[in-house]
């Protein structure tokens, strides 16, 4: 069977082949392949219990057991599938990805596998192989995979299961400079008019509070304490500045104020969920929430409808819910505040980034008289 990685203590009682990450378990069956099972822990301990009970004997029944990537007289049969399935099960929990990377990534690695690499052992892939399933992408999208084909490689490197690696020996592709669309004062209250009273609430707390669409999505009543907002900025939430507490006053009192609307709901930004089924359920932690793909969805359409951002200039992308923090920051700093803290960024530099774009700045110089004496 696979080589699985050291149990932390808490987890030494867990079922064999049951991996958590980001509250989502994912289940490693005996031939190398994974299953979903949700966010539920007591059914996902259930449903592989029950497996290992039926499955996970001396001698697997009605499945082919997978190599011990120990053995060195197996390495030549490991296929890049195989390796991908390893990958998701032991390694990607150790590399502490925010979920909302480790969901854009899983999508790659699920193209990946569909393609002609996916049966392919590792040690046949060549250059040749690797062009053909790069080629015809955008440099964008080439880049991406080119990028985790690599971090593959490196980790099978690793592993001692190849010597070289193959990907890194594609050039990078050069990416055309693509600029969006900063959003105005003017834009932000047009497009929230137009907004259903959900989405209002969600633009009105990422104004108030300098934050993106996943800590939006993500705030709940029990987040208030003592007159704060307790937030963590998701993307870096292993840094000491991504936790802060914003005092709930102002504008940000009547933005909280806003959503309670009837609904009883643990989150501040909230809907009726009409489609119960598993897979939507199986996306949040309570039936009323509103996750970061709704709000981006629901954005894009309005700003598409708009006739502001119809026939932009070439290069030029409408904005996204994202540039609700950068307008943000933008008008905090423009009003006095130091907007580099509830921004959550490390470094100056970075709140700067986000204010650039809004308005033109203008570089002060000493003026000198040009004398013709």
């Amino acid at each position: 069977m696979l080589m699985h990685r050291n149990r932390s203590r808490r987890k030494q009682h867990w079922p064999t082949g049951l991996y958590e990450q980001n509250g989502y378990y994912k289940f490693l069956r005996v031939d190398g392949t994974t299953k979903g099972l949700g966010r539920n822990k007591t059914e996902a301990f259930k449903a592989a219990q029950w497996y290992n009970s039926k499955y996970r004997l001396t001698v697997p029944v009605d499945h082919i057991e997978a190599p011990n990537l120990n053995q060195s007289n197996v390495h030549n049969d490991i296929t890049l599938s195989l390796f991908i399935s390893l990958f998701q099960a032991e390694i990607i929990p150790d590399l502490e990805w925010s979920e909302s990377y480790l969901k854009n990534q899983n999508i790659l690695l699920n193209t990946i596998l569909k393609s002609n690499l996916s049966d392919m052992r590792l040690d046949e892939i060549q250059l040749s192989h690797i062009s053909s399933f790069l080629n015809n992408r955008t440099p964008r999208m080439y880049n991406r995979y080119r990028s985790l084909l690599i971090l593959l490689y490196k980790h099978a490197i690793d592993r001692g299961l190849v010597s070289e690696n193959i990907p890194i020996r594609k050039l990078k592709a050069k990416e055309g400079t693509r600029r969006r669309m900063r959003l105005s004062k003017q834009l932000f209250i047009k497009i929230r008019d137009t907004a259903p009273v959900w989405l209002k609430n969600a633009m009105n707390l990422s104004l108030q509070t300098s934050q993106g669409r996943l800590e939006v999505a993500n705030m709940k009543t029990t987040d208030i304490s003592d007159g704060l907002l307790h937030v963590t900025r998701k993307k870096v939430e292993s840094h000491e500045h991504a936790n802060i507490a914003i005092p709930v006053s102002g504008l940000l009192a009547d933005a909280i104020n806003d959503c309670n609307d009837g609904i009883k709901s643990p989150f501040l930004v909230h809907k009726i969920l009409r489609n119960r089924n598993e897979a939507s359920l199986n996306k949040r932690e309570h039936f009323t929430q509103v996750t970061p793909e709704q709000i981006t969805r629901e954005f894009t359409k309005i700003v598409r409808s708009m006739p502001e951002f119809q026939n932009l200039p070439e290069g030029v992308s409408p904005p996204t819910f994202h540039e609700i923090r950068s307008l943000s920051i933008y008008l905090m700093e423009a009003q006095g505040y130091d907007a580099q803290k509830i921004a959550c960024h490390s470094k100056r530099e970075m709140t700067d980034h986000y204010k650039k774009g809004h308005s033109k700045e203008y570089i002060k110089i000493e003026h000198i008289d040009v004398n013709l004496e």
